[in-house]
């Protein structure tokens, strides 16, 4: 009882701080600005769906990750309505059940990729997809997110880079001590792979 009563009070903590930084979002008009929050916003539901479900879960330990993936999924699908209209994003994850220590990493990643995905991927393209599959083999989870755009350019290095989607992206991988690795031959390919402690 006292775990599921933190794991709701963290969640509702967070949803405070959404909609702190949302009334201060419709006080400004500067959009590259609101765009910025947006973002923060997208980060921190990322991490508050994640207690959300260890609270709702019979099992307090361990969140399915294939239906997280669904759910965020879909609430960013929600928010780009406009710009994934013709994008399809297809989850494959099936028995994934994670931590919330390695849960939250991944969960932030997610979120990252696929934004990177739907901002940039597919400019001026009518159609295109996201690929988002998690599997275990062995002690190690190797979760890839693809998608069939138009690639990020070979002059980006994503350990030199200023974007804050980037750093961020990697310092989480380093975080779960995970091997990582992006293609960018055919769109572009990310993959991780980790062994969950404990």
């Amino acid at each position: 009882v006292l775990i599921k009563e933190i794991h709701h009070r963290v969640k509702n903590n967070l949803q405070i701080i959404v909609s702190l930084i949302r009334l201060q979002t419709n006080r400004l008009s500067d959009k590259i600005t609101i765009q910025h929050l947006n973002t923060c916003l997208n980060r921190i539901k990322s991490i508050a769906l994640v207690h959300e479900m260890l609270y709702r879960s019979h099992n307090l330990s361990k969140i399915d990750f294939n239906e997280y993936i669904r759910k965020i999924t879909l609430s960013l699908r929600t928010i780009y309505s406009n710009d994934v209209r013709d994008v399809k994003i297809k989850v494959s994850a099936e028995n994934i059940f994670l931590g919330v220590d390695s849960a939250v990493p991944c969960a932030v990643i997610i979120n990252e990729l696929v934004n990177n995905s739907i901002k940039h991927a597919f400019n001026g393209a009518a159609s295109g997809t996201i690929d988002i599959s998690m599997k275990k083999t062995g002690d190690f989870y190797f979760l890839r997110v693809a998608d069939n755009g138009i690639g990020i350019s070979d002059n980006i290095n994503i350990n030199e880079t200023n974007s804050l989607g980037m750093h961020l992206i990697t310092s989480l991988s380093d975080q779960l001590e995970a091997e990582s690795s992006l293609q960018r031959d055919s769109g572009t390919v990310f993959t991780l792979k980790f062994r969950e402690e404990g």
